[in-house]
């Protein structure tokens, strides 16, 4: 699989500067990737009512899951009004559809989450992650907060799972943590959705964790995503004179294909998950996937696959 782009001076490089007063709308280069990239093939739908869209979402669905269509769709124009409608009938009936919406934009862009392999993938790598918290002795300290949604610059988004510590109680504190999963086709969609995160939080979120499947390869990819400090472009004019901005950018990457693993440990910081350092005396550390970890996944979803 190509490893694609590891890092973005992303279309927010120049409209979210950390710190500055929070802005209500996105800029037109930050609405256009959220509108376009990673989602060629998707279908686009002119959004008519909650029923109807019921009635279309179940279809893609299905042509998803037997491999007939995107793992995304996208609807407008949907007004706030009809999105609260909307959530609220996926809560009851439609529990396996993520949202991103644009508020200006109008728009919704819906991903999919059916099929076995998806989900066994993401729930291991979500139990060994608290499994490693509660080795830790912190069972009482970092809390899966499922798929809630949270409110960024002009947009609302939910992930597929996301953590955060006890200290930020409350319910608009950021993750620090998020997990986003789907088809190895949608990888260039979810780094556009590992950057909703980070830049919308300000790096509040401190880690993206990126899982992809391929049944029919029997490969699963993983790729973790952080601000960090990237280097300017030498070649365009700066007013700042700090040689370095910061940027997303992707420290860690996994390949599994089979029961072999590459790239293996991943390293999950545990200041930036926890907010404080760790107690080397408590038996505290960074959270480390390591080969076993990998290949305990793997055993597990070649088995129902």
């Amino acid at each position: 699989m190509s490893a694609g782009r590891s890092e973005y001076a992303s279309a927010s490089a120049s409209s979210s500067v950390f710190g500055s007063p929070p802005r209500a709308k996105l800029s037109p280069a930050e609405a256009h990737s959220y509108l376009e990239e990673g989602l060629q093939g998707a279908k686009r739908h002119s959004y008519r009512s909650a029923t109807s869209f019921v009635t279309t979402i179940i279809k893609c669905m299905k042509e998803f899951q037997f491999g007939g269509a995107a793992q995304y769709a996208v609807y407008s124009p949907v007004t706030h009004e009809e999105f609260t409608k909307v959530a609220d009938m996926r809560n009851r009936d439609l529990k396996g559809l993520r949202f991103l919406y644009l508020t200006d934009e109008r728009t919704l862009i819906v991903k999919f989450i059916v099929g076995e392999s998806h989900e066994i993938a993401h729930r291991r790598f979500i139990e060994i992650v608290m499994r490693k918290a509660i080795m830790m002795g912190l069972r009482m300290d970092f809390i899966d907060i499922g798929k809630t949604r949270f409110s960024g610059i002009g947009s609302q988004k939910e992930g597929d799972t996301a953590f955060k510590p006890t200290s930020r109680p409350l319910a608009t504190d950021w993750p620090t943590l998020v997990f986003e999963c789907g088809v190895s086709e949608s990888l260039q969609r979810l780094r556009v959705d590992a950057r909703w995160w980070l830049e919308n939080s300000e790096g509040e979120v401190g880690t993206v964790v990126l899982v992809t499947v391929s049944k029919e390869e029997r490969s699963l990819h993983v790729e973790q995503w952080e601000l960090a400090d990237m280097p300017k472009n030498p070649d365009v004019a700066q007013a700042n004179p700090d040689p370095f901005i910061i940027g997303v950018k992707k420290t860690g990457e996994v390949d599994i294909v089979g029961e072999v693993v590459t790239g293996a440990p991943l390293k999950i910081s545990f200041k930036k998950t926890m907010l404080r350092d760790y107690d080397e005396a408590l038996g505290e550390g960074d959270f480390v996937l390591d080969v076993q970890d990998f290949k305990e996944v793997a055993r597990i979803l070649w088995r129902f696959s």
